[in-house]
């Protein structure tokens, strides 16, 4: 099991000392939210910040794009040094999510789909062996003042018998210590920490708050 501080839960004016803060607990990589305000209402992370933090800190970076074109996204924030990048299943036609998955592996990083609440597990039945991983989330990404919702770790069991034992799976959104057991327990092996690990107050919320 893994935990990764997501970036956008950070103070931004404060983002070097994160990094050290993340490297000094003993962080397991760092979370960098990409959003659009398309997919989702909030805009978050850039490529220039992404470019910084990879030469700044030594600790992998997991990127979570929450765009409408992944294929360009994968393009832009696929870069050497970043561990995975995981994009949403729901946010284009199965075959083009392929097409990305392989993008992004050719690039270097782990290739993950990402999973919204209201989106079917069903979905990630194509992708077969293609999966690295599944970041499941566990509150509405992107969106300021979403809840954690109590049925994720179910939603956990779910996609751990779809998927297989291979892809890892990741749980992203609203965490505290009670709730990431209960994932843990149901088959998740990466937690995404936000406030509950920066601390701060009211930032958008869906990954912990961000997504």
């Amino acid at each position: 099991m893994r935990t990764t501080p997501s970036l956008y839960a950070a103070d931004p004016l404060h983002l070097a000392e994160a990094l050290g803060s993340a490297a000094a607990a003993g962080a397991d990589g760092l979370h960098f939210d990409v959003m659009d305000g398309h997919f989702v209402p909030e805009l978050g992370l850039n490529a220039v910040q992404l470019e910084r933090v990879l030469a700044a800190s030594d600790l992998p970076i997991d990127v979570h794009l929450m765009t409408s074109d992944n294929r360009r996204s994968a393009d832009v924030f696929a870069l050497p040094g970043v561990r995975t990048v995981a994009f949403h299943v729901e946010a284009q036609p199965e075959r083009e999510g392929r097409e990305i998955l392989a993008l992004i592996r050719a690039r270097g990083p782990r290739a993950w789909l990402a999973l919204s609440p209201e989106t079917e597990v069903g979905l990630l039945a194509g992708f077969g062996g293609e999966l690295d991983g599944v970041l499941v989330m566990s509150c509405r990404p992107g969106e300021r003042g979403a809840q954690y919702i109590p049925t994720t770790p179910e939603r956990v069991r779910e996609v751990r018998r779809l998927v297989g034992p291979g892809p890892e799976i990741g749980v992203d959104g609203g965490l505290t210590p009670e709730r990431a057991g209960a994932c843990v327990e149901a088959g998740a092996s990466v937690l995404v920490l936000g406030r509950s690990f920066f601390g701060g107050g009211d930032g958008p919320v869906g990954g912990d708050e961000p997504g």
